[in-house]
């Protein structure tokens, strides 16, 4: 097999490249064919009991120093490499700089061969094996394996269906008989040793009623040109693992092509909720005011896990807020309520949300909001309801968290009530609690057809406080307290001190 020949590559640091190719030169490799991207040379002592290659070929690509180049192989049989014999040797994006020098890429060589001979760590085995096979197609493969019920068949095999989206980049992969593409899913008994390159390897690993349904699937294909789709999984250590194979007609042919895999089960998504999902699954709060900052706070903590969110806001999307507002154009017109739930819903599945359209300055209605609550959220930017939620709050016992933006976004503030020792929000005064000073000299922004000004705040400091907002709430929530009840977050600095410098105020 020989590589595609490429140009040289573009590199910000010429010096250090031809260094390390004139070390190639000492070596014994020659560029292939006067093309200075590809280098051939004698084959690596360390891989020899992996192949009977008597050479290899080293690729560099544009980004040098910074990307490492490639490594071609003829002939490995060994996990972490491609179907066109690339070993992967670093993940994409890899930062050691270790393959800046002959000594550090043969140094990486030996530990990898090492490693396909006394066996890959765990972590080696995130990167993706849809590359290891002799064919991909572009696209994402979408899978919620869990619906599948892989381990409840004992012949280890069902039916699947999928579709593709318009675009032709996302292939929906769920059980059923009926769809635009069928197929069968296969659990395979026993792991592989490495990952199957292609259709022949992996039909050596199903047994016999497997292999006997993978016949008449391909036969499908290339009797009758209906595609199939085919995912086929097993478990490793870590966990379990899986491919998606696309098979069509072509030339009177069947060719399979394997499409990168995404599960969407939710404990796959929770991998990036952070650390504190689990203890946030059990917790509720309830939002009142769905606006920019409440919108946003209210996303990250359906983001970082919580289990259930109650909102509470009497107001429609107008197409100013979308400015700042996580949801968009679609949603104008629509209560904010509604657009702030379908949001959460399409981030973060686990969190059940509750809408309330109304405006409840009522406070036994604002009692039974807190009812069973553990947390009240208050992000309205209204001192009078925000006085007055702080009373409810207390007289049931319930913690809460407020906050608001100031002087159009130079200065943010939240406030906690939750402890004993925090101070009730009716009662705070300075000096210990520093009042943010008015301003004299800016105008008053309008809207037409909106009932209240405009606060001209950035977006950034939007995002900044509704940050700092889930913050504190997940500071509570997790009993941490690691912050004080009160803070002040200045971003641009005002004339009058403690405002006057950039930074958080406690």
């Amino acid at each position: 097999m020989r590589p595609v020949a490429s140009p040289g590559p573009d590199t910000l640091d010429q010096a250090s490249l031809e260094r390390f190719q004139t070390e190639l030169i000492e070596h014994g490799f020659e560029p292939v064919e006067g093309d200075l991207g590809l280098w051939r040379g004698p084959i690596a002592d360390e891989l020899r009991e992996h192949t009977n290659a008597e050479t290899m070929v080293i690729e560099f690509r544009d980004g040098w120093p910074f990307q490492h180049p490639r490594l071609i192989v003829e002939g490995l049989d060994a996990d972490h490499v491609g179907a066109n014999g690339e070993v992967c040797l670093w993940a994409s994006g890899a930062s050691s700089a270790q393959w800046t020098t002959w000594q550090g890429y043969r140094a990486r060589i030996a530990e990898w061969a090492a490693r396909t001979r006394d066996g890959f760590q765990l972590e080696d085995f995130a990167l993706d094996g849809h590359l290891d096979f002799q064919r991909r197609r572009p696209g994402l493969a979408t899978v919620e394996l869990a619906r599948l019920a892989l381990d409840e068949r004992d012949a280890r095999l069902g039916h699947i269906v999928a579709s593709w989206d318009k675009a032709g980049t996302r292939l929906t992969i769920e059980p059923g008989r009926n769809g635009p593409v069928t197929g069968r899913w296969y659990l395979i008994a026993t792991p592989p040793n490495r990952r199957p390159k292609n259709l022949e390897e992996i039909r050596s690993l199903l047994d016999g009623r497997q292999r006997s349904n993978l016949d008449k699937r391909m036969a499908k294909v290339r009797d009758r040109g209906l595609p199939q789709v085919l995912l086929v999984a097993w478990d490793r250590e870590f966990g379990r693992e899986a491919l998606v194979l696309l098979a069509e007609q072509e030339s009177g042919e069947a060719v399979v092509c394997a499409i990168e895999v995404a599960p969407t089960d939710q404990e796959t998504l929770m991998l990036r909720a952070g650390p504190d999902a689990e203890l946030l699954a059990t917790q509720s709060i309830t939002l009142f005011g769905a606006g920019a900052i409440g919108s946003h706070a209210a996303l990250i903590l359906a983001e970082c896990g919580i289990g259930t969110i109650g909102i509470v806001d009497h107001e429609r999307l107008r197409p100013g807020n979308v400015v700042r507002h996580v949801a968009g154009e679609l949603f104008v017109a629509s209560p904010k309520v509604d657009a702030l739930s379908f949001e959460i819903g399409q981030h973060a599945p686990w969190t059940k949300t509750q809408k309330q359209r109304r405006s409840t300055w009522n406070a036994t209605l604002l009692a039974g909001a807190a009812t069973n609550r553990d947390l009240l959220i208050d992000a309205t930017g209204l001192t009078s309801f925000t006085m007055l939620l702080a009373h409810v709050a207390a007289k049931a016992e319930v913690p809460m968290v407020s906050a608001a933006l100031y002087r159009e976004g130079a200065v943010g503030r939240v406030r906690r009530q939750a402890r004993e020792t925090d101070t009730p929000l009716w009662l705070r005064k300075p000096p210990g609690y520093p009042v943010i000073p008015p301003s004299e000299d800016e105008a008053p922004r309008f809207e037409v057809g909106c009932s209240a000004p405009v606060n001209n705040a950035s977006p950034l400091a939007v995002h900044s406080i509704a940050a700092a907002l889930a913050e504190s709430a997940i500071d509570l929530l997790t009993g941490r307290f690691l912050f004080e009840d009160e803070r002040i977050v200045v971003f641009r600095p005002l004339t009058e001190p403690p405002f006057d410098r950039i930074g958080t105020v406690s």
